[in-house]
Order: C-alpha cells, then structure tokens, then sequence
C-alpha cells in the first residue's frame, strides 16, 4: 500500500473506532474490529513497535467479547505472534 493511501486509511480508521467506540463501547463487536482493522493498517506501514501494544490491548479485548478460540481471537494472536517477531521480542 502506498503510503499516501495507507495514511489516509488510518486516519479514517482511527476516525471510525473511535466513533463506534463512542457509542457502543470498546467491547461492541464493531469496535473491536475496527480497532484490529487499525491496527492492521499501522502494521502494513511497518510501524511494528506502535502495534505491538495494540494488538496486545486487542487481544485481551478479543477473548472478552468473541472467546479466545474464535478465528478472529486467533487472527489478532497471529498478528501479533508476526509484530513480536519482527521486534524480535517473546509473546
């Protein structure tokens, strides 16, 4: 993604989780995925160290809403299992 394109994703992003968030609380479903959606497109920029705390913050909020073995748990699991690679850091 270019970085233009990929900057402008996240603002709207950012702009959408926090509405959603807003409204129906940062545990709604919704808010949940736009927030890993978030994260994604930080991640996409190669700004691994900013998304490490989120997907560690969306993972503990992931297993409170969808459970920790639904797909969506475990895509944010694997997600950050990449980032602490690429930080060369321990889950």
């Amino acid at each position: 993604m270019e970085h233009g394109k990929a900057h402008a994703a996240e603002a709207l992003l950012r702009q959408a989780a926090l509405t959603v968030g807003q409204q129906k609380g940062v545990l709604d479903p919704d808010a949940v995925a736009l927030r890993a959606n978030l994260a994604f497109a930080i991640d996409a920029q190669k700004r691994y160290a900013e998304t490490e705390p989120l997907y560690r913050l969306l993972l503990r909020d992931a297993r409170k809403v969808f459970g920790a073995h639904h797909p969506y748990t475990l895509t944010i699991e694997n997600n950050l299992a990449y980032v602490l690679n690429k930080l060369d850091r321990a889950v």
